[in-house]
């Protein structure tokens, strides 16, 4: 990152940027970043394209040997050219023979540093492998995307707004890995114009309006439950495991959401309106989560739930004396509730 953003701000371009890593989100940034200041707005004459599956080596080849039209120089932004795990065609040849006047943007999923292309980038340009960030990057991106909007942020207030845009420590989704930066972007965005006139933002800004992405994983626990999926329930309570939650708390966090959803049914039943029913489940701004109480209300009757509230509170008390681990409590509550009934 750092010698791309020299390059930047010296205007002293290299012939080749090789872009990828498990952090989308960064290559997604530096791509743009770099067409930015290499492209002039709508010159279409000296830039191109290639997108995977839509062009030859001969195609990239073409285009980058030739010199520019009434410009410095050409641009290529060349997607999964695959080259940097099956180095067998003309392009990576040309690596070594770029003209001065043209900049190879690649973007890659795939990368093999052992690779004859990977070698030829990184001689003849800049190699950016793009790892997912440490809590502490995350904290410093936090804190220095808030000063450039003209806001300071609590300690406290920082370290909670990454607990919830945090990804599971381990997943299987190899996608969820690389979307933490995304939801940071997203929910930053959300939250600056929520705290507009505010010198200061704390952690009750961030209880107010930023989602927390355990909630969302609470919210596919229950839907896997209603819908009698074992193994997708399973799958759920593993991913708030990975997501530092204990067992325990796990069913702290399930109780809590069927207790509101048995007093959204309630109010739906007395057809209260969506802005109390908002306000009474403190989803202020935050609307928009009425659609998966909605949802989930068809999948549960409230004496189901009357039910469920009731063996999570025996399940708790046998945790707490001693009776039973906390882990096998909550498996009993999902074996009891999520498996499918079978008729003798």
């Amino acid at each position: 990152m750092r010698t791309i953003d020299e390059d930047i701000k010296n205007k002293n371009w290299k012939n080749i940027y090789l872009l990828y890593g498990e952090e989308r989100f960064l290559v997604d940034h530096y791509r743009k970043l770099l067409i930015k200041y290499l492209v002039k707005e709508g010159d279409n004459m000296n830039f191109s394209k290639f997108e995977k599956g839509n062009y030859t080596p001969d195609d990239v080849v073409g285009f980058a040997d030739t010199m520019p039209f009434f410009a410095d120089r050409r641009v290529a932004l060349i997607e999964e050219s695959g080259i940097f795990k099956k180095s067998d065609n003309i392009l990576v040849d040309y690596l070594s023979n770029v003209l001065e006047s043209t900049v190879l943007i690649f973007v890659e999923t795939d990368v093999d540093i052992r690779s004859k292309a990977y070698k030829a980038a990184e001689k003849n340009g800049t190699t950016a492998d793009f790892e997912v960030p440490s809590d502490g990057e995350l904290l410093r991106w936090m804190e220095g995307r808030c000063n450039k909007m003209g806001f300071s942020i609590s300690g406290e207030a920082n370290h909670e707004f990454l607990r919830r845009m945090r990804a599971p420590r381990k997943t299987k989704n190899p996608k969820e890995k690389w979307d933490t930066l995304y939801l940071m972007d997203a929910e930053s965005r959300k939250l600056f114009a929520y705290c507009m006139g505010k010198k200061t933002i704390e952690k009750k800004d961030i209880e107010e309006i930023c989602t927390d992405r355990l909630e969302w994983k609470v919210f596919d626990l229950i839907k896997a439950i209603g819908e009698k999926n074992m193994k997708s329930a399973m799958e759920q309570y593993r991913a708030l495991i990975n997501a530092q939650e204990s067992p325990a708390g796990a069913l702290i966090l399930i109780e809590r959401q069927f207790r509101d959803l048995y007093f959204y049914i309630s109010m739906q039943r007395v057809r209260m309106s969506k802005k109390d029913i908002a306000e009474r489940l403190s989803l202020q701004g935050r609307e928009f989560l009425l659609d998966r109480y909605e949802k989930q209300s068809r999948l549960f009757s409230e004496s189901t739930i009357e039910k469920m509230l009731s063996d999570m509170e025996d399940a708790q008390e046998a945790c707490h004396t001693g009776r039973m681990k906390e882990e096998t409590a909550m498996e009993l509550i999902l074996a009891r509730y999520a498996k499918k009934k079978t008729i003798d």
